[in-house]
């Protein structure tokens, strides 16, 4: 092994963890704030609840015009709950799971009601 394919290696194995360690601290949350204030739910683009957080294990009822949602809060996690006694031809917002942090997004098309959170800031991908 020449002196020039051990520079290159050693780059190499230098840009890699090097890259590792850029992608443990942004997301792990020490890159960014993650201070989340709340939940909104909307309904038809009005807000219909605000839910601060951290919030205890409940569960909240939220009427649609297909059924009523029930929407699982614990922590700062927050799903909808798969059991609930909701007509949806689809059922995505039952399959999306638990949400924990910006920019995720729960969205039934059928009922028009969107969970997001509101507060923190995140990077995305295309964030530089």
């Amino acid at each position: 092994m020449k002196r020039g394919d051990l520079l290159i290696y050693l780059f190499s194995a230098s840009m890699l963890l090097f890259s590792f360690l850029l992608y443990l601290l942004l997301y792990s949350g020490l890159g960014f704030d993650q201070h989340i204030e709340s939940v909104v739910v909307e309904y038809k683009k009005q807000v219909y609840a605000k839910i601060p957080l951290p919030s205890p294990e409940r569960t909240i009822d939220i009427n649609g015009p297909w059924g009523v949602i029930m929407l699982d809060l614990n922590g700062y996690k927050v799903r909808v709950n798969p059991f609930s006694p909701l007509y949806c031809p689809d059922k995505i917002c039952m399959r999306q799971g638990w949400i924990s942090k910006p920019p995720e997004t729960i969205v039934c098309l059928p009922n028009r009601i969107i969970i997001y959170y509101q507060g923190g800031k995140y990077i995305d991908g295309l964030t530089y």
